[in-house]
This record gives C-alpha cells, sequence and structure tokens, in this order.
C-alpha cells in the first residue's frame, strides 16, 4: 500500500462550542493552547493546563479511481476517547490515547467533497500522571492501494541466522498470484526470490548486522501486481538467559533512560527533530536504550532509534486498575471488597472474574428493578456499550429501556430520564476495563 501525508487543511475547536474553528496543522497538541490555572482538575501533572473536548474537521476530494481500491486513513496517535465521523457517519471509536488506528474509509465516502470529524474527549480529568496533551498529536495518513493488494503491516522479517546471513519474510495479500521480495543495501540488490508462497528464506554473503554500536539499515522490497511495500531492517539475533541479553552472539549492557512522548515546551506533538536531538544527545551522553515511559512511542521514534543505533523497550500501557478520575473511585471501592472475601484461593484472577461477574449481574438487576426497565432492551444496550467502550447517550436508545408512559400523565420523564443514565454510566464505569 502507499501512503501520503494527510495533516494539512485542518481545523479545530471546542467540542459543541459555538466559537469560529481555527486552522492548524497536524500534528497538534490543542490543550498546549488551553489556559493554566488552579482550575486544571490534572494539577501539578499537566502542568495545570485545563482539560477540554476537541473537534478537528478536514474536508478532501476523491477520484472514482481512488475509490476503486483499498482507502484506509490512519491515526497515529489521538489523545483520547477519538471518534472518526466521515461524512457525518460515526467510522470508528478508539478509547486508549496513544495507539495508532485505521478506518476504511470505503463504506463511507464518494466521489468529489468528503469530510472527516475527530472528536478528541479531555475534559474528563485527571487522567493521566503525566503532561498528555490532547487532539489529534501524531501524524495522519492515507493509504491506498489496488483492489488486489500487499495487507498493511503484513510484511514481517526475522533473521534466521548470521553465519550464513539468512532472513526469513512473511507477507500477507489479498489474493493468489506471484511475490516478488528484494534485499537492497541501498540501490544494490543483494538477494532476491519470488514465488506463489507468502513465505521466503533469502541468504546474504558479508552483511554488517545492525546493533547500538553498528546501526546498519537494509531495505526489503515486497511486489505485488501492481502493489509494492518497502521496509527498513538489521542483520541481527536476539537471545537472553543466564548470561543476560546476548545482541548478534554477544553480551549487551543497556544503559538506558525512561523518556516520555513529550517534547517539553513544545508539548506532545510528534515533533522528528526534536525527538532526533533528544536521542541524538543520549547517545552522545553513553546512553544506547531507552524505555518509552509509559505507552508506545511514535513510528518517527522508532525510525530514528533504528537509524542511530538504540535499543528501545517500547511500553504498551500503563495499566491501572484504579481509574485516575474522581468519578471511576467506585472500581477502587470494587477492589476493595473482594479483598476483604478472599482467603487462601488457588487462582485468584480466576476468582476475581467471578466475583466481578456475579457482582455485574447482582447491580445491573438492581437497575432493572429500581428503575422498571425494560430488561431484554437493558442487557442490550449495555451489552453494546461494553463493546463500543462508550454509554450512547443521544438518539432514543434510553426511551426503549425506560417504562411507558402513563396514558394520563403525570410525572417528570425527562428527569426520569436522566436519572436512568446516571446509574447506567456509574455502572459502566465501575466495570469497564475492569478485567
Amino acid at each position: 500500500m502507499k501512503q501520503m501525508p494527510f495533516c494539512d487543511n485542518w481545523t479545530c475547536k471546542h467540542l459543541n462550542a459555538d466559537e469560529p474553528p481555527i486552522p492548524v496543522r497536524i500534528p497538534d497538541d490543542a490543550m498546549l493552547r488551553e489556559p493554566r490555572t488552579e482550575k486544571s482538575m490534572g494539577g501539578l501533572n499537566v502542568g495545570w493546563f485545563e482539560g477540554r473536548d476537541y473537534s478537528y474537521k478536514k474536508t478532501f476530494s476523491l477520484t472514482g479511481e481512488q475509490l476503486s481500491g483499498a482507502l484506509l486513513l490512519e491515526f497515529e496517535g489521538v489523545y483520547r476517547k477519538a471518534e472518526v465521523y466521515v461524512n457525518g457517519e460515526k467510522a470508528a471509536f478508539r478509547p486508549y490515547g496513544y495507539t495508532n488506528f485505521y478506518v476504511d474509509l470505503k463504506p463511507y465516502v464518494h466521489v468529489g467533497v468528503n469530510e472527516i470529524e475527530v472528536r478528541a474527549f479531555n475534559a474528563d480529568q485527571p487522567n493521566s500522571r503525566w503532561y498528555s496533551g490532547a487532539g489529534i498529536y501524531r501524524p495522519v495518513r492515507l493509504w491506498t492501494a489496488p483492489e488486489q493488494h500487499i495487507e498493511i503491516n503484513s510484511v514481517k522479517i526475522r533473521t534466521l541466522s548470521l553465519d550464513p546471513a539468512t532472513v526469513e519474510v512473511t507477507v500477507k495479500t489479498t489474493g493468489d498470484g506471484i511475490v516478488k521480495v528484494e534485499l537492497l543495501d541501498g540501490e544494490t540488490a543483494i538477494a532476491s526470490a519470488s514465488g506463489e508462497e507468502r513465505t521466503f528464506s533469502l541468504t546474504v554473503e558479508n552483511v554488517t548486522p545492525w546493533s547500538a554500536d553498528t546501526p546498519k539499515l537494509y531495505t526489503c522490497r515486497v511486489t505485488y501486481g501492481a502493489d509494492e511495500a518497502v521496509e527498513s531492517f538489521g542483520f541481527r539475533t536476539l537471545a537472553w538467559g543466564k548470561d543476560g541479553l546476548l545482541v548478534n552472539g554477544k553480551r549487551e549492557i543497556l544503559r538506558g533512560a525512561c523518556v516520555h512522548h513529550d517534547n517539553g515546551l513544545l508539548g506532545a506533538k510528534c515533533e522528528p527533530d526534536a525527538l532526533e536531538r533528544r536521542i541524538r544527545i543520549l547517545k552522545e551522553n553513553g546512553y544506547n536504550a531507552l524505555r518509552s515511559a509509559h505507552n508506545p512511542c511514535s513510528k518517527t521514534a522508532l525510525e530514528i532509534c533504528d537509524r542511530l543505533g538504540m535499543y528501545v523497550m517500547d511500553e504498551y500501557i500503563d495499566h491501572w486498575y484504579i481509574h485516575a478520575s474522581p468519578e471511576l473511585r467506585s472500581k477502587k471501592q470494587l477492589i476493595e471488597s473482594f479483598i476483604a472475601g478472599i482467603n487462601n484461593v488457588d487462582d485468584v484472577m480466576t476468582e476475581w472474574r467471578s466475583y466481578v461477574a456475579e457482582e455485574k449481574e447482582r447491580e445491573l438487576v438492581q437497575i432493572i428493578q429500581d428503575e422498571n426497565l425494560n430488561e431484554e432492551a437493558t442487557r442490550k444496550f449495555v451489552s453494546d456499550s461494553f463493546r463500543n467502550g462508550e454509554v450512547k447517550t443521544t438518539g432514543t436508545d434510553i426511551d426503549k429501556l425506560m417504562p411507558p408512559t402513563s396514558r394520563f400523565g403525570g410525572g417528570n420523564r425527562a428527569a426520569k430520564k436522566l436519572t436512568i443514565i446516571d446509574k447506567l454510566k456509574a455502572f459502566f464505569e465501575r466495570f469497564f476495563g475492569i478485567v
């Protein structure tokens, strides 16, 4: 698949605010534009910046030829709880703010002018132990390919041995046919193979193995019909055990640092020059490794580390069983109640899952009974909420759960609806992500 930048001509405004949008270029850290006040719920952790929600919009045009093949939009990082709308239809939701995700545009776009809206939610403070930034703070890319193509991120390269230097290349395609694999040193081809298979083994003579001291990179080019994928890689082996970490058969002592994703006064947006400067200075001062504290680092950072020679512990998540937000402290009560009731269990996690399932069922039944809700509709609504990662409060979904309106009138249905929403949201926050 071929990629192109999708970063220009965006606008940004506070979500649901009566204000004109401002032009921005992605990556953009919207939090950096907020006032720093004592009212900041995130406090010292986020530099006293206030938290807000945002709406980003961009229009773009597509031709009939572009619509004939694959069309994916990649967001490398949106903080947080990103909702993506294409021509007014919700196309994606990504609650975690530090991993990339893809949106298949084909079901939502048409020939001519289209509109993308991305909503980022950062008002529910506190939600971080460090400065997170907010908005679309990493690059956006548009990926295109013919109908028959190499699947995105499907080219995998693994070093089998260094003597002789042999790599295994695997690839996934959307159909059958000949695949060609080439290994290059700069512009010079050093090995190639082709065939109907999707796994290839290639051996090369006189290579320079990759390490932090000798960060030599080669190129793998895969061709399938009219489509092409290009990946950089290094010949290197990893092993660990009683002798510690072995890189290319030699013991390696890691001299590392824990590095957050922000760039100080520049904020959270991904700035290639700032990232390269930081990694270069670490190298110059004797470091050979970094840990991306506490979330995956950007693709730009990984590319720089590969090129300059830096080992990376690419951390996935700073996982909390007890969320930072005040409205989620009920999770703490759930955990404390469980701990108080256990005694000499062999499998704590199995016992914990059973406990959560029982409490979840008990509390849901209580809500249904207290509010006289339609049980079948309520259970489906709750199941959909946990699957989608949010409680939908717009539209008519809540009305379907409520008891029928008396023909004699009376009662405040609007107030009743708000009470039900509050209870279902509290239930969701208490149990979402707890196991």
